[in-house]
């Protein structure tokens, strides 16, 4: 993520000229990374529950019971997988990258226990703010579409805010465009695979750097990738007039009602 204040307001400025959506900094999202085999998965589970709080009694009765350790990596559309959260640039760059959750965690979990929700957490970002989708719970630093808007300024938030988040959907067809196993699958164990998607995170944005053309679309890949946008479930009934929303509200009314 951008720390100085000149990347901070270039960051700032460049998201504001796709949509006019101020103070942004970055649009985060998961994308899920195919695992081929995920192997003896023990270490990985145990350390999935850690995070995750749960006792060991729990583990052990989980065992006792015959339990196939593999499943928390078989995401929603029945594939093994790692759900990969990504903070993404104005510029189709990876500002941020978690990469070690199995793929039946939800967006909202990996990002509660991330290093930038930390960083929000303790006001350390200032006034900057994360775009999200419907998957992720409105917060002061993290801004979602409204799920139904009324007015034009409520419009007017909902198209900027989808349109200024589209870049990292942009991001993770190109990202995956430059490395085909993330989208036909990593035959490694987990730990082996988290230290491949960092590493083609890095290439990317070096490739960015440098300029690398984009290589074509390959519909045989593109088959193999599941629509992104069918992963994002909201939450829950949309919030409204609160301290969570707060940010969301004021910008609406402040901002967006006399554009």
């Amino acid at each position: 993520m951008p720390d100085h204040h000149c990347s901070i307001q270039e960051t700032r400025l460049k998201f504001y000229n796709i949509a006019r959506f101020p103070r942004i900094i970055g649009a985060i999202d998961c994308t899920h990374v195919k695992l081929q085999s995920p192997g003896n998965l023990l270490n990985y589970f145990i350390h999935y529950l850690f995070l995750n709080y749960i006792k060991l009694g729990d583990l052990l009765l989980f065992i006792f019971l015959g339990g196939n350790i593999a499943e928390v990596y078989r995401n929603r559309k029945g594939y093994f997988s790692l759900n990969v959260q990504v903070v993404g640039g104005p510029s189709l760059e990876i500002l941020d990258i978690v990469a070690r959750w199995p793929g039946s965690t939800h967006d909202q979990v990996i990002f509660n226990n991330s290093t930038i929700h930390f960083k929000f957490e303790t006001n350390e970002m200032g006034d900057n703010i994360l775009l999200g989708d419907g998957g992720y719970e409105c917060r002061p630093y993290i801004l979602v579409p409204l799920i139904s808007p009324n007015t034009n300024a409520e419009l007017l938030y909902n198209e900027s805010q989808i349109r200024t988040r589209n870049t990292i959907e942009r991001l993770f067809g190109v990202w995956k465009r430059r490395f085909p196993i993330l989208s036909l699958g990593i035959r490694t164990t987990p730990d082996r695979a988290q230290a491949i998607i960092v590493a083609t995170a890095v290439l990317h944005n070096l490739a960015s750097v440098l300029g690398e053309s984009i290589p074509p679309i390959d519909p045989y890949i593109m088959n193999q990738e599941p629509i992104h946008e069918e992963w994002n479930v909201p939450l829950a009934v949309e919030e409204r007039g609160n301290n969570k929303t707060s940010v969301r509200t004021s910008l609406i009314r402040d901002y967006f009602s006399n554009l």
